[in-house]
């Protein structure tokens, strides 16, 4: 009868397949991030038709973003450390996908770029976030939002 318990006893137990804790973790943080950004991204381009009606939301979501992007980009960043490093569980796991890793610095860059202008442009010029105001942009910020987001989807298959 013990053979039953024992099989009992290892069902209630979360399994580890792999025996790398850290590197399953790495990987459910970096999805799981990706999920909640692909969704912040849907809503940000949402606003993008009208973003004269829409600054305010354009700017709430735009700094919403901020949050989970430092967290992708922190997971990624150590999955790519840690696999250079030749930690065992992350070498095990393998590099990631040659279209992966030429494409990555280019959209970190460009989303970086996209919002960090964005955040820039609301904190430098408070004025024009209501609807009424006329947009002019600094001199300081040439275009790097808009710019940036065009460079955006030329990598949008990178998963991490």
């Amino acid at each position: 009868m013990t053979p039953p318990d024992r099989d009992r006893a290892s069902t209630l137990q979360p399994r580890q397949t792999d025996h790398r804790p850290g590197v399953a973790g790495n990987e459910r943080l970096t999805a799981l991030t990706g999920a909640i950004l692909l969704i912040l991204i849907v809503a940000e381009i949402a606003t993008i038709a009208n973003v004269r009606a829409l600054m305010s939301m354009h700017v709430v979501v735009g700094v919403l973003l901020a949050g989970p992007l430092t967290v992708k980009t922190a997971s990624t960043g150590w999955r790519f450390l840690r696999y250079y490093t030749r930690h065992p569980g992350y070498r095990r796991k393998g590099p990631p996908r040659p279209l992966q890793r030429t494409t990555a610095p280019l959209l970190l860059l460009a989303t970086l770029v996209v919002v960090g202008s964005g955040i820039g442009l609301a904190t430098t010029q408070p004025g024009t976030l209501s609807p009424s105001t006329s947009y002019t942009r600094p001199a300081s910020w040439p275009g790097g939002c808009s710019s940036a987001f065009i460079c955006s989807p030329t990598s949008g298959g990178y998963r991490g």
